[in-house]
């Protein structure tokens, strides 16, 4: 069973083993700069990590009307992950900058296809290297083809005909100003969806940039207890969302569903936009 984080030092120790069969995920990745991560895996990298593009690995641009970001097709996750080497058995490592949104999506697609031996580095690479672990810019060498298979887990996703299904609560993961529709950076409608209520993706980490404690994080989502069903989570475009459901994993919450398109697939789709806090005022006092 492989835990959904694994901590700088663990995985540091995990790389030392080689009879270990692991593969690592560089995910670093800026929305608003999508040149600057490829730049910083060519500038310093975890020992023997494989860069993974948001935009041209963990994405398919060729699908309409599923947002920004829609998800890889099976057949090019399979592809994807065999390329990097990843069999049945491997232990697929994750990670980002530090603020787990690009690793989260990466743990959150690898379990939809059907890998749950996977995990996310807590901290990212800002940790690693705040620990004093070795990097390097050395490529990754093409490993033996992997084995890897996808098998669809629908049951984690709900697609635009179901978000307002009954007994789930609907989660927004952006920042309150977006929630609320007094900006919006990216999308071309501000505002949230109807009934949905606002949990911030960083209220899952802790001021030094690592998921809270299970303990902390069962505080933080225990407002959910009064729903029937485990919730469903949206971001901007289904990327940062991953964290809050990755936050929820880490609670022993299971079962949570992403709206994958989120945001941005409800304003293509032209769904309709409420810009009223929904969110209930034991959500409104952990902000």
């Amino acid at each position: 069973m492989h835990t959904p984080l694994i901590s700088a030092q663990a995985l540091r120790e995990r790389i030392q083993n080689t009879n270990t069969a692991l593969v690592i995920a560089d995910c670093r990745f800026d929305l608003m700069n999508p040149g600057s991560g490829p730049q910083a895996y060519l500038e310093g990298h975890l020992p023997g990590a494989f860069y993974l593009n948001l935009d041209s690995d963990l994405s398919d641009k060729s699908i309409s009307f599923a947002g920004r970001h829609p998800l890889p097709t099976p057949k090019s996750f399979t592809d994807l992950m065999r390329r990097i080497g990843v069999n049945s058995n491997t232990h697929l490592v994750a990670y980002d900058n530090g603020d787990m949104a690009m690793a989260a999506r990466l743990w959150w697609l690898a379990r939809y296809y059907g890998h749950n031996k996977v995990s996310v580095l807590d901290g990212g690479f800002a940790q690693w290297t705040q620990a004093g672990y070795t990097t390097t810019q050395e490529q990754a060498s093409a490993p033996s083809k992997g084995d890897f298979n996808a098998s669809v887990q629908n049951h984690m996703r709900v697609d635009y005909t179901q978000v307002h299904s009954a007994g789930y609560a609907l989660v927004d993961s952006r920042d309150a100003a977006r929630y609320k529709g007094e900006i919006e950076p990216i999308d071309p409608v501000a505002g949230h969806i109807p009934g949905a209520i606002n949990s911030f993706w960083k209220l899952c980490l802790s001021d030094e940039g690592l998921f809270k404690s299970p303990q902390a994080l069962q505080a933080h989502w225990a407002w959910l207890n009064q729903y029937e069903r485990p919730p469903i989570v949206y971001c901007g475009s289904g990327v940062t969302a991953c964290v809050n459901l990755l936050g929820l994993e880490v609670a022993g919450l299971a079962g949570a569903k992403l709206f994958a398109g989120s945001w941005s697939e409800w304003c293509q789709r032209g769904g309709k936009v409420e810009t009223t806090d929904a969110s209930s005022e034991f959500i409104k006092t952990q902000r």
